[in-house]
């Protein structure tokens, strides 16, 4: 209902734009989604005409995004070295 254009929502993929401030080479889920709610003046911006709809899917994105991390956090805890913050 959101989105009657079909067009594509986040995926891991999403190469940042050259010549962007951080190091990254793909778009967070975080950076995306703020992306599609920013106002644009010159866009027909829907997010921002759906009226009572835009809160409950901005929750909904915001789940997602703690969802995404928090499966990051497990799935590399080898990584991050969760060990040496054990005694904190």
């Amino acid at each position: 209902m959101l989105f009657p254009y079909g067009t594509d929502g986040w995926s891991v993929n999403i190469r940042c734009v050259e010549g962007s401030s951080n190091n990254r080479t793909n778009v967070t889920m975080r950076e995306f989604i703020a992306f599609l709610i920013q106002y644009r003046p010159d866009e027909g911006n829907i997010l921002l005409r759906c009226g009572e709809i835009v809160p409950q899917f901005v929750v909904d994105c915001y789940a997602a995004i703690k969802a995404w991390r928090s499966r990051f956090f497990r799935d590399h805890q080898s990584t991050l070295r969760a060990e040496f913050y054990s005694d904190l």
